[in-house]
């Protein structure tokens, strides 16, 4: 989440504006302490132009078809 966010160019302050909480729980998720809930997670989601798999831990979706 802190390369997303710097990636973007933004503070702890100005996502945790945006999460309307505080920039310690800002900084709690990026060092792993805690985890967004699911509307914070779409609200990244959003702000980093990152899809909510990737959010979630899953930089990769591949899905594969198994004939029987």
């Amino acid at each position: 989440m802190k390369e997303a966010r710097l990636n973007c160019g933004l503070s702890q302050g100005n996502i945790a504006e945006m999460l309307h909480c505080d920039q310690t729980t800002i900084s709690r998720m990026e060092r792993g302490q805690i985890s967004p809930d699911c509307a914070q997670i779409r609200i990244l989601s959003s702000i980093f132009q990152l899809s909510i798999l990737y959010l979630l831990g899953y930089p990769t979706f591949v899905v594969s078809a198994v004939d029987n």
